[in-house]
C-alpha cells in the first residue's frame, strides 16, 4: 500500500500548518504522504485554500532501486546521476526525466508568481535536492543542475522548508512563510522516516523511499 503519514508525521504536518497559514495556494506531489500534509495545512490557511496536485513534483521513479538499503544502491543512482542521466534505471525513468518535470514544474511556479504571493509546493527530498542543485548551477533556464551538488546531497528531515526568492533567484531554508516568494517542503513523517539509523552515517539504512514498503525487508 502507498506510505502514509504516520502519527508523528499528522503532528509534523499540524506543526508546519501554523508556519505556513499564509500560504495563498498549496501543490503537492501526487504521492498519499504529500497530498495528506496539504491538507492538513489547508485546513490551518488563512485563506481557506484546497491542496491540488501537481504531477512535475512527483519523485523520481527509481524502479527496481525502490526498497533498497542505500549502502547497496546509492553508488549506482550516483552513477545514473552521474554518467547515465538519459538512461532509464531499471523498471524507472532516467534521472534527466525526472529533472526535467521537477525543474519544469518549479519554472511554472516562479514564473506564476506575484509579489505578495506565497505558494506551497509539497514534493520529496530527491525534489528538493534537484532544487537546490539547480540553484547551485546558477537555475539556468535550461534547467541544468550542478551534479556535485546533486551527489553531494545529504539526509533531509521531515518538512523541511525552503524559500525562493523569484527577483533574486535565491534559495535559502526557512522555518514560515512570513515573506513572499515560491516555497517547497519536504512532506512530513511516514514509516519509512522511522527505520533504524545507521551507526556510521546517521542516515537511515533504506534512504530510498519506495512507493509502497517492501514486503520482506532488506536484511
Amino acid at each position: 500500500m502507498p506510505l502514509d503519514l504516520s502519527l508523528k508525521g499528522e503532528e509534523d504536518a499540524r506543526k508546519l500548518a501554523l508556519n505556513t497559514k499564509g500560504a495563498t495556494s498549496i501543490e503537492t506531489t501526487p504521492q498519499p504522504r504529500g497530498l495528506q500534509t496539504g491538507r492538513i495545512i489547508a485546513e490551518q490557511t488563512d485563506a481557506g485554500i484546497q491542496p491540488t496536485v501537481n504531477p512535475a513534483l512527483a519523485p523520481w521513479n527509481l524502479g527496481t532501486f525502490q526498497g533498497k538499503l542505500q549502502s547497496d544502491v546509492n553508488p549506482q543512482i550516483n552513477d545514473y546521476i552521474a554518467n547515465k542521466p538519459d538512461e532509464a534505471v531499471p523498471g524507472g525513468e532516467s534521472f534527466n526525466d525526472f529533472r526535467g518535470r521537477f525543474i519544469g514544474g518549479l519554472q511554472q511556479a516562479i514564473d506564476s508568481w506575484r509579489p505578495g504571493e506565497k505558494p506551497l509546493l509539497l514534493t520529496h527530498s530527491i525534489g528538493v535536492h534537484t532544487a537546490q542543485a539547480w540553484f547551485a548551477n546558477g537555475a539556468p533556464a535550461s534547467g541544468e543542475i550542478s551534479t556535485p551538488a546533486m551527489l553531494q546531497r545529504q539526509h533531509m528531515g521531515p518538512t523541511a522548508m525552503w524559500r525562493i526568492d523569484p527577483q533574486a533567484m535565491e534559495m535559502t531554508p526557512v522555518a514560515n512563510t512570513s515573506q513572499d516568494g515560491v516555497f517547497i517542503a519536504r512532506h512530513a513523517d511516514t514509516a519509512w522516516d522511522n527505520l533504524p539509523k545507521s551507526p556510521t552515517t546517521s542516515l537511515p539504512t533504506n534512504q530510498v523511499a519506495p512507493t509502497s514498503l517492501p514486503t520482506t525487508p532488506a536484511a
